[in-house]
């Protein structure tokens, strides 16, 4: 108890992005101004980070908020690191695929 969970599901960092991205929010004030509206929001979590896009728009007759669009933007992942040790030279070589 009292420790973060290690991940943030995407479900929820794009609904944190949404409520970043509508002014008058809590999320919408503690977040850190944009210059660029199309710049992701990063978003902190106990497993690193992950960021995430929002599209608002805002309905002609009541200017009420739509939220046309919500991405998490991925980099793909580490899938191997390994030593080979060369028995010519007796050196390792550190390979790294992704």
């Amino acid at each position: 108890m009292g420790a973060p969970h290690p991940t943030l599901p995407m479900t929820g960092a794009i609904c944190l992005a949404a409520a970043c991205t509508l002014s008058g929010t809590i999320c919408n004030q503690a977040a850190r101004a944009r210059s660029n509206p199309s710049e992701p929001y990063v978003i902190g979590h106990g497993g690193g980070t992950i960021a995430t896009a929002c599209v608002v728009d805002h309905d002609a007759t009541t200017g009420a908020p739509i939220i046309e669009s919500g991405s998490v933007i991925r980099t793909a992942r580490r899938l191997m690191q390994g030593q080979v040790l060369d028995k010519k030279t007796g050196l390792f070589c550190i390979i790294v695929g992704s």
